[in-house]
């Protein structure tokens, strides 16, 4: 063999080592570890919003979809207004003025309402609750939502809630 041949089959040899680590992405290096999508929390977090919107609910009516930034952060339905035993909860505040919670971020709390005890006419509660004679008090969870930001105004028909389907 002749030097000419052997600087060739080396070249070759180069080459095809360097192509082989371009095609199969590099050398090794360590990724970061994967992060599990989680829930929003209800504790006072503030989250980043990419967009918000009104959406259609088949159990409940009009529900408003939150999308947030962070992706490994689960998308958050909430109503707008609660109606529990006749009476109205707004849940939707537009704050605008907390230095906790900059602009574009939402913050969502879960508040616990009182619905057993209600007006009483002449002594005698219409809504008190009886379980195996005692009263109870009967309490719900409800959503409420603060949000530093604007809402747009939607065109009716409202889409569906929920990730479209293919």
């Amino acid at each position: 063999m002749n030097s000419r041949t052997i600087v060739a089959i080396v070249a070759a040899m180069v080459i095809g080592v360097v192509g082989t680590i371009l095609i199969m992405g590099g050398p090794a290096t360590a990724q970061p570890a994967p992060r599990p999508v989680t829930d929003v929390t209800y504790g006072g977090a503030t989250y980043p919003v990419g967009h918000t919107f009104l959406c259609t609910d088949k159990a409940s009516g009009v529900a408003r979809d939150w999308h947030l930034t962070d992706r490994w952060v689960k998308n958050q339905l909430s109503y707008d207004t609660y109606t529990v035993d006749g009476r109205v909860y707004n849940a939707l505040r537009i704050v605008t003025d907390d230095k906790t919670l900059p602009k574009g971020h939402v913050r969502f709390r879960k508040v616990v309402v009182n619905v057993g005890d209600g007006p009483t006419l002449e002594g005698h509660s219409y809504l008190r609750t009886l379980i195996n004679g005692s009263q109870t008090k009967v309490e719900r969870e409800l959503l409420f939502v603060e949000f530093n930001g604007w809402l747009r105004s939607q065109v009716r028909p409202l889409p569906a809630c929920g990730t479209p389907r293919q």
